[in-house]
């Protein structure tokens, strides 16, 4: 898949700077991988209670 394809019309332009660089290969893997997930993780589910907590009314 090419980034600068007419099919790619639909990617924001990060979007298509990623595509752009695995293309080219120069993304690189990311060392503490899990640990970093985890973080998001956790950080997204607390939004999402907050969230859920303020529709209910909790």
């Amino acid at each position: 898949m090419k980034a600068n394809s007419k099919s790619m019309q639909k990617y924001d332009e990060e979007e298509l700077e990623i595509l752009r660089n695995l293309e080219a290969g120069t993304l690189k893997p990311v060392d503490d991988f899990k640990k970093i997930m985890k973080t998001h993780r956790l950080v997204a589910e607390s939004t999402l209670n907050k969230i859920n907590n303020k529709s209910t009314g909790e």
